[in-house]
């Protein structure tokens, strides 16, 4: 990451080949021309599914002048467009749809109440997601157990899974699987000493009559 903003040697040229985040994110230095494909994948989530998938499509109009303005910000630039400006005009939308509005909204409701909270739908987001999506994660919350279902308030459990950087879903499932690892040595370990204590009284030819039948 630090070795494109290091001087280029002399007779060469730096060419960056970037994501999204280049838009606004970072400001690379001595940058004359870009190359705008005018497409970005983006993650989505399916309401009605609830399935989250990765879908290539066109930027929006501010994204757009965002990434012209990285050619010239030192000196003198252009930007090449590899879209026709009826594509831009007609296909474009005028902003992208908020980050939140396009992901599972569960993690940031069980963060929310982890913190107290509670009151997550008249929260003043500054892209507010819709109410019904709101009321979706926490019944999704209360099925994992994260909430209770009567004042839906944080549980004892939801505190735990809220201090994974995971989905509410994959932290449940992280927690089970521990929670049964730890049974498992448990149970290991009550046999191996449950083992010692029939074996350390029997004499040796008794013990090895026992191990071998």
């Amino acid at each position: 990451m630090q070795r494109v903003f290091e001087a280029v040697p002399e007779g060469h040229r730096l060419c960056v080949v970037a994501t999204n985040v280049a838009e606004t994110s970072i400001t690379i230095p001595n940058i004359k021309y870009v190359v705008d494909t005018g497409k970005s994948k983006e993650r989505h989530h399916d309401l009605s599914t609830g399935v989250q998938s990765f879908k290539v499509d066109w930027i929006s109009k501010a994204s757009a002048d965002q990434r012209s303005g990285r050619a010239g910000r030192t000196g003198p630039g252009h930007c090449y467009r590899l879209y026709s400006s009826a594509v831009f005009n007609d296909q474009f939308p005028q902003f992208s749809m908020p980050e939140i509005q396009r992901i599972p909204i569960e993690a940031t409701v069980l963060m929310m109440k982890a913190m107290n909270i509670d009151n997550v739908v008249n929260f003043p987001f500054p892209s507010p997601p819709d109410r019904t999506v709101i009321a979706k994660g926490e019944k999704l919350l209360v099925a994992l157990g994260a909430l209770n279902s009567l004042n839906k308030q944080v549980t004892p459990l939801g505190r735990q899974m809220a201090a994974f950087p995971l989905s509410p879903r994959y932290s449940k499932m992280y927690m089970f699987q521990k929670k049964q690892q730890q049974q498992l040595i448990l149970s290991s370990l009550f046999y191996y000493v449950g083992f010692w204590q029939a074996t350390r009284t029997m004499s040796s030819s008794t013990w090895w009559h026992w191990w071998r039948h």
